[in-house]
């Protein structure tokens, strides 16, 4: 006996309403080329379930399973870089230095005073003139000042720096061919149709 399965495309063709109509992509992925690149890599493909209504649920499912591995694909893939470095890092530094002073200072100083006060009035027993009471002062006035004195600085330097480039470590050459490779092995819409395939599809031959 013979048992015939339906294709996903001929699945598509046949239903009058909109079968993605659950499918959700992350930013950047776009609806229509998706759909282009599943019937051009998978439209002979046999559907895992045969009913349109229930294939459109798990279109829905299928998106909310991959959606942030397929983000993160799409972020990986579309990424800005130059494919000929092996190089390109940035560097902060900070550098803090300390200063520390310290010192004690001292002064002194003299002052000398001296001054005689005399009475003028003569003794009343004496016809010549003569002081009646005379008082002399020496005296000296001293002074010292000391001190100490500290002084603290914080000095700070900040630099950045952007090294990039081919370090010579992997030639150019080698580098262009990894470059073409990866392009021709990862493409983002071909990646996101294979897990769609895996899951929703079969592989019958």
């Amino acid at each position: 006996m013979r048992i015939s399965l339906l294709g996903f495309y001929a699945l598509y063709d046949n239903d009058d309403s909109d079968l993605f109509e659950y499918l959700s992509l992350p930013e950047g992925y776009d609806k229509e080329t998706f759909k282009d690149v599943l019937f051009l890599d998978y439209g002979d493909k046999p559907v895992l379930y045969t009913n349109p209504d229930m294939f459109k649920r798990m279109i829905g499912a299928w998106s909310a399973k991959w959606s942030v591995e397929l983000a993160r694909h799409y972020k990986t893939l579309t990424d800005d870089y130059e494919p000929l470095w092996n190089i390109d890092r940035y560097e902060d530094v900070h550098d803090k230095e300390n200063e520390n002073s310290s010192g004690r200072t001292s002064a002194t100083s003299n002052e000398t005073d001296a001054n005689t006060t005399e009475n003028t009035v003569s003794a009343y027993n004496s016809s010549n003139y003569e002081p009646h009471d005379k008082t002399q002062y020496n005296g000296t006035i001293g002074q010292t000042a000391s001190g100490t004195s500290a002084d603290e600085r914080h000095k700070g330097l900040t630099h950045d720096g952007h090294y990039y480039g081919n370090g010579g470590v992997t030639m150019s050459q080698q580098m262009v061919e990894a470059e073409i490779k990866l392009r021709e092995k990862y493409n983002l819409y071909h990646e996101a149709c294979k897990l769609f395939s895996q899951d929703l599809l079969l592989y019958i031959y």
